[in-house]
């Protein structure tokens, strides 16, 4: 199963079950979940409330709002 195209699935199955993903990618649903679980344990996805998606990245999160910050002073 291609990665790419499964966290493009979670990203554009909103709200992302694993049924919707998995009939969007026309695949097994038992083998969907099995490999969104190991990407949860690599931390690539998250799944709360029975719905997945994309996890987010504590990096990435942290320059934007730096970024936005200066922008911000940068206009006053």
């Amino acid at each position: 199963m291609d990665d790419t195209a499964l966290l493009e699935a979670v990203r554009e199955a909103d709200p992302a079950t694993g049924e919707r993903i998995a009939h969007a990618l026309d695949a097994d649903p038992a083998a969907v979940e099995a490999r969104l679980e190991e990407l949860k344990g690599a931390g690539r996805v998250a799944h709360e409330a029975g719905e997945w998606r994309l996890a987010r990245d504590p990096r990435l999160d942290s320059s934007v709002e730096r970024m936005a910050d200066r922008l911000g002073r940068e206009r006053r």
